[in-house]
């Protein structure tokens, strides 16, 4: 999951942290040396939902334009509707953790 946040992050910010990308690109293939690549996908899958929640955090207080003042300065931003954010989050999230638990542990009959 921690290998999937960090590629999101990574793919979202290829300019800024390029060297971010290559310990995402390293850690998938010590998972496909160790031949657990299905678990670590489904993991990949539950860390693209963790940005998208921080995403939907930082916009709390949205749909549209914040301001904030201090005794010397203003400031506005424009935030977005956090929910979209979090519904995906979430959804990436609980789908990838639970699939991986399916996976994982499979039922025996």
């Amino acid at each position: 999951m921690t290998v999937g946040a960090l590629l999101c992050l990574g793919l979202l910010s290829v300019l800024f942290i390029p060297l971010l990308l290559a310990v995402v690109i390293l850690a998938i293939a010590l998972a496909a040396a160790r031949r657990q690549l299905d678990a670590a996908l489904l993991g990949l899958i539950a860390g693209f939902g963790l940005p998208a929640l921080v995403v939907g955090y930082l916009n709390r207080d949205g749909p549209g334009p914040r301001c904030t003042v201090s005794a010397t300065a203003g400031h506005c931003v424009d935030q977005l509707s956090p929910w979209p954010w979090v519904v995906v989050g979430l959804l990436l999230l609980s789908g990838g953790v639970a699939a991986f638990v399916v996976v994982r542990y499979p039922r025996h009959r």
